[in-house]
């Protein structure tokens, strides 16, 4: 290893006075960095209780292009003048400490590797990094005490030895994925939440366990089948429990009345007389549920089918599997301990799939599993293409299905797909007040059901780098193109327009290497192109070799 690399690793030279970054400061991407390059600012220097924190490497996400399209208009940037106070993308990050303030040096080294958990919450409040709080298309990042004494804790993560840096970057991505296989409902209502009993049907119904002692839910009749006129406003109650089978504007009235991570449970052994219009947006953002039971046991409705990961030996069908979120679904699928019995793949673009295919069928034999794939536009029209899906089931149904594209309708159809116990995961950013009419007899005639997450906790973004470390999940295996911070422009617009299979990753100390597919590093640098895995997987190797040969220190 050269010597100037293991300087530029411990960070073992002077923090230079100004740095590259990429102002957000307003709407548009003529509004991201200034005539679609960088800009030169200064290097802000640490207070008593802040770290400076280089950026080795930051990682593009599609959440980034819908900020710099939305600007102020983001939810998360509500009240924020960005011409006065500009913010700055890019969540995904690996970062090594520069400097130190003098309260933290007991606690903190020059050289320390971490990275964030993005969704930062600081007394109460969402100040999640590359949004509210500047993120990491700079040279360098300032943290303070909405990070390192938010409200769970530390957001700053240490990194395992031996991980490389574009590996740790897209960890942040991986760890949305590994969330999302890990929403377990509640198995009781909020201790403390607000509660609606409704009962549509007299009979032997046995409460115990629903409601604690000193819970005490609203209780109105419904007998007559008409809605209600006394409900309070929408978004009110963290449960409603529902005896009987309820008119469908009961219970659409009664998904409307829930708050942010309410649940709404059906006791019943009937069907709805019709599907029910969901808003998908409310089950991906705000992790409504919908639960079920045929039992007179009502508490059994909470713990019936709260599978949270994919079915071990199942089948398992993706939506949108070859896009570089999709693809990542489908590799964690496949290095699972118990991964499913077989895949089904699905996505219109044949190129993305070819791609896609190349990375995953190594991990296929490895594991034994079945991989189809199949393009929708390929089938006469959609019952054909269901029909196929179908007979790739046995007409069992599946056992999973992950929707990763952003359109109501394919969640529609994949309701038509689900068996018995099917987990539905909304994976895909739906937005909120967008609906689809969904069958959710099912939930408590035949335990499907469905869910959705938005970003990750702590815990997930841990779970994630401990598997990567030891060799349980391949992070690297997901990036298909590299460059310096000075192509982050090009780089976003790609990822707006499609036209990148896989997940891009910038190293800021390389700044001005040109976006560079992987399958084509070696006209660039031959030598790391050497040590890549499966002639076009990143490797720590390969990163070690083109970080000592290209990093710019001051």
């Amino acid at each position: 290893m050269r010597p100037a690399y293991q300087q530029w690793r411990a960070h073992d030279y002077p923090v230079p006075p100004t740095m590259r970054a990429w102002p957000l400061t307003g709407s548009g991407f003529q509004s991201f960095g200034r005539s679609g390059r960088p800009v030169a600012v200064s290097v802000p220097r640490p207070g008593p209780a802040e770290l400076l924190l280089r950026v080795d490497a930051v990682g593009i996400c599609f959440s980034d292009v819908k900020l710099i399209r939305a600007g102020a208009d983001h939810p998360r940037l509500k009240g924020r003048d960005l011409e006065k106070d500009p913010t700055r993308p890019g969540h995904e990050v690996s970062l090594t400490v520069a400097a130190v303030g003098a309260d933290l040096t007991h606690q903190y080294s020059r050289g320390d590797r971490f990275t964030i958990q993005a969704d930062v919450y600081y007394q109460g409040r969402n100040l999640a990094f590359g949004y509210w709080i500047p993120g990491g298309l700079s040279e360098y990042v300032l943290v303070g005490k909405e990070i390192l004494q938010g409200d769970e804790g530390n957001y700053l993560i240490p990194i395992p030895d031996g991980m490389g840096y574009a590996e740790v970057a897209l960890c942040e991505p991986w760890a949305c994925v590994e969330a999302s296989a890990r929403q377990a409902a509640r198995e009781q209502p909020l201790p403390g939440g607000r509660a609606l009993l409704i009962e549509i049907q007299e009979g032997d119904w046995s409460l115990d366990g629903v409601f604690p002692a000193d819970h005490n839910p609203i209780r109105l009749s419904a007998s007559d089948g008409r809605v209600p006129d006394t409900l309070p406003s929408p978004g009110w109650f963290d449960d409603i429990v529902i005896l009987g089978t309820p008119p469908p504007e009961l219970a659409e009235q009664c998904l409307r009345q829930l708050a942010p991570g309410g649940l709404l449970c059906i006791a019943s052994d009937r069907p709805l007389s019709r599907p029910l219009s969901v808003d998908l947006g409310r089950l991906h953002y705000q992790r409504v549920r919908v639960l079920g039971t045929t039992s007179r046991q009502v508490a059994s409705a909470y713990r019936e089918n709260n599978r949270t990961d994919l079915k071990p030996g199942g089948i398992a069908w993706f939506i949108g599997a070859a896009g570089p979120m999709g693809q990542m679904h489908v590799q964690r699928a496949l290095q699972l301990e118990h991964p499913p019995r077989k895949i089904v793949a699905a996505d219109s673009s044949a190129d993305r799939t070819a791609y896609a295919l190349a990375r995953w069928r190594p991990l296929a034999g490895h594991s034994r599993v079945e991989l189809i794939t199949l393009d929708p536009t390929a089938f006469a029209n959609d019952s054909e293409y269901l029909a196929r899906v179908a007979e790739e089931t046995d007409h069992q149904g599946c056992d999973d299905i992950v929707i990763l594209a952003p359109i109501p309708e394919l969640v529609a159809q994949a309701s038509t797909q689900a068996g018995p116990g099917c987990v539905v995961n909304i994976f895909a950013g739906i937005p909120i007040g967008s609906a689809a009419d969904l069958p959710l007899s099912d939930v408590y005639l035949r335990q499907v059901r469905y869910t959705g997450s938005s970003g990750s906790r702590v815990e997930d973004l841990r779970i994630v780098l401990e598997k990567a470390r030891t060799g349980r999940l391949d992070a690297n295996r997901s990036l298909g193109v590299i460059g310096g911070i000075s192509q982050a422009l090009d780089a976003l617009q790609r990822v707006a327009e499609g036209a990148t299979p896989s997940k891009t990753v910038l190293f800021p100390s390389v700044p001005d290497f040109p976006l560079t597919a992987l399958e084509d590093l070696r006209a660039t640098d031959p030598d790391a192109s050497e040590l890549l895995a499966d002639g076009s997987v990143w490797t720590r190797e390969a990163e070690d070799r083109f970080l000592a040969a290209h990093v710019v220190m001051p």
